[in-house]
């Protein structure tokens, strides 16, 4: 089956240590110039962390559809191949059109530094919209005995912050951590709840916490909440 594609159409972003900044588009995220990259922990060394330079690249793409007439701006589907290491400082994100229909958009979008593309990826964008309330209820939400039950053992005022580690830099400035100890408790080897220090050998593999996102000036950017991500799957490091 073969596609008519648009032409290519190009975006300028800057990485930077916290933010992605998109030049030459009305909707930009945050300005962040200024910052340093030793300052904050979304690098390793000199290359951004992989979540991170993804999210620029599928903001740019999300900005890009949110001007069109289509209203597709839900990330459906992402698929990426890094070809290369990026780079902090600026870059262009590539946009092209595949196909748009009434449900869903396809694009494909790279990331291009210095003239060579670092990441390529195809995303299908839709509209995850809340559809109109049917006259079924077939969820199985509360106050249903069924329901899922909030797994922390303690309300958000019950619990003090927890010291995030110093590879968490970035973090700090925009979340708080507070850890259910009940539940890291139940981890520990000579727990009552573990079957057997013998058998079960080391500590348990469940954590939970209270997340308290604090950014107050608009909506996390996507590359932001690609870090977030990368601390819940490290977070059996952060206790």
């Amino acid at each position: 089956m073969a596609y008519s594609c648009m032409p290519l159409e190009r975006v300028n972003c800057s990485i930077h240590g916290t933010y992605c900044v998109f030049s030459d588009l009305t909707v930009s995220l945050r300005e962040a110039s200024n910052v340093a990259l030793s300052d904050v922990y979304v690098s390793i060394s000199t290359i951004p962390v992989i979540g991170y330079a993804l999210g620029t690249l599928v903001e740019a793409s999300i900005l890009h559809k949110a001007a069109s007439e289509v209203s597709h701006t839900d990330p459906i589907h992402v698929t990426a191949h890094f070809l290369r290491a990026t780079n902090a400082g600026t870059g262009e994100v590539q946009i092209k059109l595949v196909k748009t229909g009434r449900t869903f958009t396809n694009l494909h979008a790279q990331l291009v530094q210095n003239g060579t593309v670092k990441i390529t990826a195809h995303l299908v964008l839709g509209d995850l919209s809340p559809q109109p309330s049917a006259s079924i209820q077939r969820t199985l939400a509360p106050p249903s005995p069924y329901a899922r039950r909030l797994p922390l053992h303690f309300h958000p005022s019950q619990v003090s912050p927890t010291e995030i580690r110093h590879v968490f830099m970035y973090s700090k400035s925009q979340m708080q951590l507070s850890v259910d100890q009940m539940i890291i408790a139940r981890n520990q080897p000579d727990s009552s709840t573990r079957t057997n220090i013998e058998t079960v050998g080391g500590g348990g593999t469940e954590w939970g916490a209270w997340c308290e996102l604090k950014t107050s000036s608009g909506p996390l950017p996507y590359p932001s909440s690609q870090m977030i991500s990368l601390i819940c799957q490290s977070s059996c490091r952060i206790v």
